[in-house]
């Protein structure tokens, strides 16, 4: 009898780890693609295009990659999900990381990343221009074929970011 229970405590066990990996894997390959986000504060008072703060966002499967509209090509940032919260490691070493947030999926399409008081929505982004996904990869080729000079991608994104001004302004 003790050897059914350990053999059932054993096999209740390895199924917990098992489907704790298994969410943790499904928030990560919810997390992966691109993303675009803005600050709402930039729409304020009336400011212009120019001034409207946009910036769109690739996940691989460890490193975020930013195009911003005011800063361009920032640098990446490696990340790790852990449960439901997002870290990213600091440039000074990779043992050290840091809380960004709780993930939350309101659905496919929209996630939200909360630090106490302070939420940061992403949108899902879909295009027929390339996208950063499509100059970098989920096995992170590093910008191997993705240059800030690449017109293509800069087209796109320049036409992504006037589509979401009007939408939301």
């Amino acid at each position: 009898m003790k050897k059914i229970t350990v053999v059932g405590v054993v096999i209740l066990v390895v199924v917990s780890i098992f489907c704790i990996k298994k969410e943790e894997s499904k928030k990560e390959n919810v997390i992966t693609g691109d993303w675009v986000v803005y600050h709402a504060d930039s729409l304020r008072e009336g400011k212009s295009e120019e001034l409207f703060e946009y910036t769109e966002l690739f996940f691989s499967t460890n490193t975020l990659y930013r195009y911003s509209n005011l800063g361009g090509l920032l640098s990446p940032t490696k990340y790790e999900i852990t449960q439901d919260s997002l870290f990213f490691y600091t440039k000074e070493s990779s043992s050290n990381k840091s809380f960004v947030g709780k993930l939350t999926i309101a659905h496919k399409d929209t996630l939200s990343i909360t630090d106490g008081n302070y939420t940061i929505i992403l949108y899902k982004l879909r295009s027929e221009h390339k996208l950063m996904s499509d100059y970098i990869g989920l096995e992170d080729h590093f910008f191997t074929k993705f240059d800030t000079s690449n017109k293509e991608f800069l087209t796109g994104f320049l036409d992504r970011m006037k589509t979401c001004f009007k939408k939301v302004k």
